[in-house]
């Protein structure tokens, strides 16, 4: 695993249910459409499972450089981001491991893997996450957010996400 770190920018940010205008217009572009259950919001890794990323009422929505929605749950979104003013947020410096599928396989790794949580084959990887699959090509980056251990130390939990190569770059940046 290899440590790396947000680069710290600003962004726009916007609350799901508050009727904004990138709201309004994400859901008449059918990027976002509202369920019985709540949002399913269409980002690039899941275009072609036809099965948005969940959200709810409150959770925060960014908008990517390709006009890609991306959920974050509002507990989350607000515990790495600062807010400036209206729909203006900068991210707070945090650092995370990630993985690749060249680096050497460890426990996180190895348990996500044999619960079935991430896949991989030849062409890239996938997992289930915010209720639908992500897709990320064979040189995309497993990012860990955190673990969660019992009191005996044994892994319960990972908290990650998948991030396409072709992206990586502009969110991220290596720190060792």
């Amino acid at each position: 695993m290899r440590k790396i770190t947000k680069i710290t920018k600003r962004f726009h940010a916007y609350v799901l249910g508050e009727n904004s205008a990138e709201e309004t217009r994400m859901m008449q572009e059918g990027k976002i459409i509202l369920t019985d259950e709540g949002y399913e919001l269409f980002s690039r890794e899941t275009i072609k499972d036809h099965h948005g990323e969940k959200a709810a009422a409150g959770d925060y929505f960014k908008i990517d450089e390709g006009d890609f929605p991306y959920p974050n749950r509002k507990e989350f979104f607000e515990s790495k981001n600062n807010h400036i003013e209206g729909d203006l947020y900068e991210e707070k410096p945090v650092t995370y491991e990630c993985w690749t599928k060249d680096m050497e396989m460890n426990d996180i790794i190895r348990f996500i893997l044999e619960r079935k949580l991430l896949e991989m084959d030849e062409k890239g990887y996938s997992a289930h996450i915010w209720g639908t699959t992500l897709h990320t090509g064979s040189g995309g980056v497993v990012v860990i957010y955190g673990t969660k251990e019992d009191e005996d130390g044994n892994l319960t939990d990972v908290d990650f996400n998948l991030v396409g190569e072709e992206v990586f770059p502009n969110i991220y940046r290596f720190i060792d």
